[in-house]
């Protein structure tokens, strides 16, 4: 899906494997707008800080997502980003 013109991406989960992504995207050109618990983050990778995960869902078209456990996120992505169920890839420990 193509990022509309002037809308940021939004980016969950800025450490270690989100952070990098997020900053090959604003080294793209992106605009990115991220979240994560700690919001020193957005700022070490040049994404503009979300102050919750409904600032991301009302100002992007496309989020990802890079959370080490997103079992944890699911509800309130679920009601923030009005979808009827989530999918989330986890790592095998």
């Amino acid at each position: 899906m193509p990022v509309a013109p002037g809308k940021p991406v939004g980016f969950v989960g800025l450490g270690n494997m989100g952070g990098r992504m997020s900053r090959r995207l604003v080294q793209a050109g992106h605009e990115v707008l991220g979240f994560d618990l700690d919001a020193q983050r957005c700022q070490a990778c040049g994404a503009r800080a979300a102050g919750s995960l409904g600032q991301i869902a009302r100002e992007t078209d496309v989020m990802l997502m890079s959370l080490p456990r997103s079992e944890e996120h699911t509800s309130e992505l679920q009601s923030q980003f009005r979808i009827s169920y989530a999918v989330f890839c986890l790592k095998k420990k």
